[in-house]
């Protein structure tokens, strides 16, 4: 989420263990916590909008190079939904909000 709040980001792949300690947004890394051997959890930097590659590694020096890639945006904020109630399924509704 680009703005003032961390995101929680899952790494899913494979052969991860206990040296997998880091992971990397653009050239900013952070303590990642291995859940499994295909699960990474990572808090992400508070970033720019925008895309920003993701690896993981074991050391500072140590990580993946694939170029993953994420789209960090702006929050979604919904202020109002009209009408507050619809009259059937398949009936219209306007959204009014911000990113989006």
């Amino acid at each position: 989420t680009a703005g003032e709040t961390a995101t929680v980001v899952n790494v899913i792949g494979t052969g991860f263990n206990v040296n997998t300690r880091y992971c990397w947004f653009g050239d900013r890394s952070v303590a990642a916590a291995v859940t499994s051997a295909s699960v990474v959890r990572c808090r992400s930097p508070v970033q720019q909008e925008g895309r920003v590659t993701v690896e993981v590694g074991g050391s500072t020096q140590a990580y993946t190079s694939f170029g993953v890639e994420i789209l960090v945006s702006s929050p979604l904020i919904v202020e109002r939904v009209s009408p507050s109630r619809a009259a059937s399924a398949g009936s219209l509704v306007t959204v009014i909000g911000e990113n989006f």
